[in-house]
């Protein structure tokens, strides 16, 4: 049986928590920043313009602040459209957003650890997500509709 997977390059130090809720990654060390995805079902969004526009609703829909905004954009990305927001928020630091409309809608949030590493892992969180592809593979599982369930 097909199923789809997200593929995502880790970099050298990098792995995932586990136990988590959603899916979440940091870098080895005890100061380093969290990188949080959601998954969501999908979104059509023509073009970069709507796709950081839908970025900038779903951050104010958070219920909390994410602080004072330093830069936002869009570019192409393995999936198509990436779009950034980041933001300086006076207790948490530097945060990063992005959303990926593809074949689910991709929402990650990274809060910065160590004002030291802040830049290295916000560049290395950019290119996980720019980098990410949902892919096909196979499993020996039944689909829920062919086992009855």
């Amino acid at each position: 049986m097909k199923h789809r997977t997200l593929n995502l390059q880790l970099p050298l130090g990098w792995y995932e928590v586990e136990g988590a809720q959603t899916p979440t990654f940091r870098r080895h060390g005890q100061k380093s920043g969290v990188l949080q995805l959601t998954m969501l079902p999908p979104v059509e969004l023509a073009d970069g313009e709507q796709a950081l526009a839908y970025l900038h609703e779903w951050i104010a829909g958070l219920g909390r602040s994410p602080g004072s905004p330093v830069s936002s954009g869009h570019e192409e990305c393995a999936e198509g459209i990436l779009a950034f927001a980041t933001y300086k928020h006076a207790h948490d630091g530097q945060l990063e957003f992005w959303l990926i409309p593809a074949e689910a809608t991709v929402f990650a949030e990274w809060r910065m650890g160590s004002i030291s590493t802040a830049g290295l892992e916000r560049a290395q969180a950019h290119e996980i997500l720019r980098t990410m592809r949902f892919e096909d593979y196979d499993s020996d599982e039944p689909a829920a509709d062919e086992s009855g369930g």
